[in-house]
């Protein structure tokens, strides 16, 4: 099976601040790591892409990305058959909606399909979100912007219970210091009483710039003041998929693309051929990291 890749040249056709000689330089850089797997052109621009531009920030997010992805279980063992993956699409949606807002971003969708509390394993939904993400990457290349939405329905203190809090360290240090995104704005919406114990779970971990991205909404007409109606689902009243079509599409996507999760778990490090000093764990992964936090427009 061929893999999902797009096209390397139509990439610096939608930016022109992408130059090739900038591109070639960070491949050149990254390919001469020896800890570091070898990584590829579209790769190469989604990185610097992700972090505007700035070649610096984009070796410390590459370097940071393959840390990750090779300490931890959350990113691995991602075959769309297996118990974990079956358990999270079972549990949750989680896929891009076809339309973009206004400003050009993607919009993800979260939201429980099952709401009982003992069927919600965190790790597992990681991994399944990571799985549609990267997808994304490959399918489409670089976007101006993400925006998470988080349909909060059936969430309860019962699933904020099952949020370890390894997995949440994890988590938040790769959406901010590693995976090759522009995120611009988290939504929470129909949130119940009980967010601000979650807030409070994930302040310590929040960056300043990822904390000033968030909103909370407890109704539609304050979320389709960032997301047009017309982006969500007809289960909103919006004229995107129903949430049966996109949950049974995105369990489709994932098993036609098996051997894109394959592939991608193969790039991993090692640590014992770093040049750089002190090798990377899970102790050194923080809230307080610099380079992806920098907001540009």
């Amino acid at each position: 099976m061929d893999l999902i890749s797009a096209d390397v040249e139509s990439q610096y056709a939608r930016d022109k601040n992408l130059k090739k000689g900038d591109i070639e330089a960070l491949l050149e850089w990254a390919n001469k790591q020896p800890h570091l797997p070898k990584i590829n052109e579209l790769q190469a621009i989604l990185f610097l892409h992700s972090c505007y531009y700035r070649n610096e920030a984009a070796k410390v997010t590459i370097d940071n990305f393959f840390t990750v992805k090779t300490t931890s279980d959350l990113f691995r063992n991602r075959d769309p058959l297996s118990a974990p993956v079956q358990n999270a699409t079972s549990a949750t949606l989680c896929t891009r909606l076809s339309k973009k807002t206004p400003k050009g971003y993607i919009v993800y969708l979260f939201k429980l399909i099952d709401t009982n509390p003992s069927n919600f394993n965190f790790e597992n939904i990681v991994r399944y979100a990571d799985m549609v993400n990267t997808l994304e990457r490959y399918q489409y290349g670089i976007s101006t912007g993400l925006v998470i939405l988080l349909d909060m329905t059936g969430w309860s203190l019962g699933h904020t219970a099952r949020l370890g809090p390894l997995a949440l360290k994890t988590f938040f240090f790769y959406l901010q210091e590693a995976v090759p995104v522009r995120l611009k704005e988290i939504h929470f919406h129909n949130a119940g009483p009980f967010i601000n114990t979650l807030m409070n779970l994930f302040k310590p971990l929040l960056n300043k710039a990822t904390a000033e991205k968030i909103s909370i909404h407890q109704s539609l007409d304050s979320l389709t003041k960032f997301i047009p109606l017309e982006c969500l689902p007809e289960d909103y009243g919006g004229s995107e998929q129903s949430i049966f079509a996109l949950h049974a599409k995105i369990k489709k996507d994932l098993l036609e693309n098996k051997a894109l999760y394959e592939w991608e778990e193969t790039l991993i490090l090692d640590e014992k051929k770093r040049q750089s000093g002190k090798s990377k764990t899970i102790d050194t992964y923080g809230a307080d990291g610099t380079f992806k936090k920098l907001e540009l427009d």
